[in-house]
């Protein structure tokens, strides 16, 4: 089976970023921040909550986990990600961007065997410490942005119809109390 591949990026003030990678194989999961990477099964990191949520924001971010971009500049070539990047902490861009990453995932062999405890703990050290200290934004602030951003013209629609329809009540009032003359006068202004 071809691995799964989700990006979560965030740019951060001072033009650094935190690059957060997540290769999904059958078994197994391998998880990159910057470029510290560690592997581990699928139910200790669904028993991760942290970076479980950061993987499902990933998930919704990236453009399609099946595919892998690639660029020739300067007769090397350069593999990518095409996702959302959360932009300095202060909002979520609307457009896809791609990330350049060293290797083409896709092509990778699924691992035969999680990464060693003592590893682990060193990478989730670093995790917790940039969550903590606001560096990786909280997931659900991601998604609520998100929802927010991709439903908006659902929203403005309603708004707008609900305001139309106010607006047919108050005429057809209008037209029933008091006739044809004043509520010609009144539609004059409302449409």
């Amino acid at each position: 089976m071809i691995p799964e591949i989700s990006c979560f990026y965030i740019t951060n003030y001072n033009d650094g970023h935190i690059n957060i990678i997540f290769i999904k194989y059958d078994n197994y999961i391998r998880i990159s921040l910057n470029y510290k990477s560690i592997i581990l099964s699928i139910d200790q990191f669904i028993n991760n909550y942290k970076l479980f949520q950061i993987y499902l924001i990933s998930l919704i971010l990236t453009e399609n986990t099946s595919i892998i971009d690639s660029i020739i500049i300067n007769k090397k070539r350069f593999y990518g990600i095409s996702t959302m990047r959360y932009w300095k902490n202060v909002y979520l861009t609307m457009s896809y961007k791609t990330i350049f990453i060293n290797k083409n995932p896709l092509k990778s062999k699924e691992p035969t065997r999680m990464t060693s405890i003592k590893k682990i703990n060193k990478f989730m050290k670093t995790f917790s410490n940039l969550y903590k200290d606001g560096y990786i934004i909280n997931p659900v602030f991601v998604f609520y942005e998100y929802y927010k951003n991709e439903t908006i013209d659902i929203y403005e629609f309603v708004d707008k119809r609900a305001d139309y329809y106010k607006k047919i009540k108050i005429l057809t009032n209008i037209y029933h109390t008091y006739g044809y003359d004043i509520y010609y006068s009144i539609k004059k202004y409302l449409f």
